[in-house]
């Protein structure tokens, strides 16, 4: 399993984003964060959170997502809020053809404004 891909508002906030592919979510995962697991897709996570990763609280904010495949094929990435406990998370589908490697852009802008973009990229294999 490859390493979450954090970024950083301040010194207080950090945005921390997950790729999993929906094939391996059991039903109970799969069923709260809305999917059907499949070969053919990933699901993207996205946590807001403030304070010390022992006690951190989820912030709201508003995300702009797009993947991109090997070939630069962009697919918009609607991310939307699902709430666990105290926790938010935005989750998304995207759609694969594995083997590829994706490449994600996720602009974050927090309810005052400060803003930051997380750009990484993850490997996808078929299940």
């Amino acid at each position: 399993m490859q390493e979450d891909a954090v970024a950083h508002i301040g010194d207080d906030v950090r945005v921390r984003a997950s790729v999993l592919p929906t094939a391996r979510l059991n039903a109970a995962v799969a069923a709260q964060y809305g999917v059907t697991p499949s070969p053919g897709t990933v699901l993207v996570l996205v946590g807001v959170r403030q304070g010390p990763e022992t006690d951190e609280a989820a912030l709201p904010a508003t995300l702009d997502a797009h993947a991109f495949d090997l070939r630069g094929v962009r697919q918009d990435l609607p991310l939307r809020p699902v709430s666990s406990g105290n926790l938010l998370d935005y989750v998304g589908v995207v759609w694969i053809t594995p083997p590829d490697s994706l490449r994600f852009d996720i602009d974050v802008r927090l309810d005052d404004g400060r803003r930051t973009r997380l750009r990484f990229s993850r490997d996808v294999f078929p299940e």
